[in-house]
């Protein structure tokens, strides 16, 4: 690979239920980051009761946690940046995760996404 950049899945077991995890390993930097695409299937999209869950699930995790859509990087720790992304039912986010339990964490929040953000 020309990039330096190793590629691969992983597969994350999270409450009797299987993830597919990206793995981005950047060789000349030694840093494993983990992301993964999902839709938002909210009806609403990422209004403000959803994105206080997503915010609050991505809480409990001490890894930097930051999702993009479009030309758009939001923290998804932040309710003001998670509004300010004007995600839609339908739109496709990726999740990025980096740090300690940046798998579980990723994991997770693709889990409560898939299941409507208690909606």
């Amino acid at each position: 690979m020309s990039s330096g950049i190793l590629q691969n899945y992983i597969l994350v077991p999270i409450q009797n239920k299987w993830y597919i995890v990206f793995v981005s390993i950047r060789q000349s930097e030694a840093i494993i980051v983990v992301s993964q695409k999902v839709v938002i299937k909210n009806p609403t999209g990422l209004h403000l009761r959803p994105a206080g869950i997503l915010c609050k699930e991505a809480m409990q995790f001490k890894s930097l946690i930051t999702f993009s859509y479009r030309e758009n990087t939001a923290n998804a720790k932040s309710v003001l940046s998670v509004l300010g992304a004007c995600v839609k039912c339908g739109d496709e986010i990726e999740f990025v995760c980096d740090g300690i339990d940046e798998t579980e964490a990723l994991a997770k929040l693709v889990q409560v996404v898939e299941n409507g953000l208690g909606e």
